[in-house]
């Protein structure tokens, strides 16, 4: 094994911490982590409580918590910066527990800005990719 994906599931565990120094143990040195997590810990409310998130990630903080676990971060960048306005409205003053199934359809209208992202790198947004290798 050279590679461990972790796509949306860091944020479930409590010890996140440990988890990510066992990746590091089982991956060879130079092996890659591709690990994607929920950001800014701001807009943490009741979506996150009812999806059982322990938490959602700071920038550095994911860096330094990756860093210590015996990582090389190589890349770190925020994605899904539109739907940040939603999930605030929706988790912090809504307080709902689940998404309107509306404004899961409208999903599909926001591609065209979603793949803007791809030729810009945004400086906030709803997840972090986080791209390293093993030390």
């Amino acid at each position: 094994m050279d590679t461990i994906v972790c796509l949306n599931v860091l944020e479930h565990i409590e010890e996140d911490a440990a988890t990510l120094r066992d990746f590091a143990r089982v991956l060879p040195s130079g092996g890659h982590l591709t690990l994607l997590v929920p950001a800014m810990p701001a807009l943490y409310g009741s979506l996150d409580e009812a999806l059982r998130h322990y938490r959602r990630y700071d920038r550095s903080a994911l860096v330094k918590l990756v860093t210590d676990a015996g990582f090389a971060v190589d890349k770190v960048r925020y994605l899904n910066r539109p739907g940040v306005f939603g999930w605030w409205l929706n988790s912090r003053v809504f307080r709902r527990r689940v998404l309107p199934r509306q404004q899961l359809g409208a999903f599909r209208w926001l591609m065209p800005i979603l793949r803007a992202e791809e030729k810009t790198e945004p400086s906030f947004g709803m997840s972090l990719l986080v791209l390293a290798r093993r030390t």
